[in-house]
Formats: structure tokens, sequence, C-alpha cells
């Protein structure tokens, strides 16, 4: 019983781990998608600013 109790632990544990490490990645994807999005419109300005 006692070792079931503290399987239960450790995996809730590593589900954690995996889960806040998900969120962290999903913070850096998103942070990188807003950068290359700004990247192409600063892109594209240029493109029509400089007229071709």
């Amino acid at each position: 019983m006692l070792m079931m109790l503290t399987l239960q632990r450790k995996m809730i544990h590593t589900l954690m781990m995996i889960m806040t490490i998900i969120q962290m990645m999903d913070k850096t994807m998103i942070i990188g998608m807003e950068m290359n999005l700004k990247q192409i419109k600063k892109e594209k300005v240029c493109g029509t600013n400089s007229g071709a």
C-alpha cells in the first residue's frame, strides 16, 4: 500500500514537471512566433517602401 502511494506521488511529480516544461515551451514558442510576425511585417514594410 505504501509503495503505491509513493509511486503515485512520483507519477504526479513527473506529470507536474512535464506540464511546466510544456508551458515554458509554449511561452517561448509564442514569443518566437510574435518575433517572426514582427520581422515579417518589417520586411513587408521595407519592401513596399523600396518600391519593389
